[in-house]
């Protein structure tokens, strides 16, 4: 059978995962578990993420990642591919509020921290949400 999973279900794997409850390993387990089916769709030559995607994602590092440069460096990284891919959402948005520091907030968001309007370019694939 050809039949393989769509963004829909890669979406569900990486919203249970940001809301996962447990015991550390628990915890552990559902972060290697988000972080393969982020890189899976990222990879994945038919699929592309959406801004559910990177939301999601984005709420399993403020979840799962204690605060600290790797857990900068990620929301960093993960917020700048959402942009370049156009995919900034208002939930986006509200999860990369709450994974990142106010000081990398600002830094990130530049003029637009400020209630600026957002680049274009950033928004531009959102389909079926609020920008």
């Amino acid at each position: 059978s050809d039949a393989k999973p769509t963004i829909y279900a890669y979406n569900a794997v990486l919203n249970a995962a940001e809301f996962t409850v447990g015991n550390e390993v628990d915890l552990e387990e559902a972060f290697q578990v988000a972080c393969e089916t982020f890189d899976e769709v990222r990879q994945s030559e038919t699929l592309k993420p959406d801004h559910v995607t990177y939301g999601s994602f984005m709420g399993v590092i403020s979840q799962l990642m204690p605060k600290s440069d790797i857990r900068n460096d990620m929301v960093q990284l993960v917020f700048r591919r959402c942009c370049v891919d156009g995919q900034l959402a208002s939930v986006v948005m509200k999860k990369f509020r709450e994974a990142a520091d106010a000081a990398q907030f600002q830094d990130l968001m530049g003029k637009a921290s400020d209630g600026g309007e957002l680049p274009k370019e950033w928004t531009y694939n959102v389909r079926g949400a609020r920008q």
